[in-house]
């Protein structure tokens, strides 16, 4: 399934946010997914592949503790688990680089199929 230009995606996590060591709330952030040619500009060509799907929103993304994190999107009134944190810019602003998701579509068939097997 294709995200991009989809206005209702979310990632959410318990990591920092800005300026705050408190991890108690848990955070959520509506994002704008990007192509990925925008996201290999940002990154680089060696760092991007079919296996990733990238998001931002202004300055604000993922930061350090959000790792595995959902990135979930509204698609015909359902949601779709899209993506689980990767990694993204230290320091958590993101302005010009977007936070790097692992794209689950592109592994679901490795997870059924080990999921059978165990």
């Amino acid at each position: 399934m294709e995200f991009l230009g989809n206005n209702d995606c979310y990632i959410t996590g318990w990591g920092l946010t800005q300026g705050s060591q408190d991890r108690t709330v848990l955070q959520e952030l509506k994002v704008d997914v990007r192509t990925k040619s925008a996201c290999k500009r940002a990154w680089g060509n060696s760092y991007i592949n079919d296996g990733h799907i990238c998001v931002e929103n202004g300055n604000t993304g993922a930061c350090n503790g959000d790792s595995g994190g959902p990135l979930a999107c509204l698609v015909n009134g359902q949601w779709y688990l899209a993506g689980a944190t990767s990694w993204g810019i230290s320091g958590c602003t993101t302005r010009g680089y977007p936070s790097v998701y692992t794209r689950i579509s592109y592994f679901s068939e490795w997870v059924r199929e080990n999921m059978m097997t165990k």
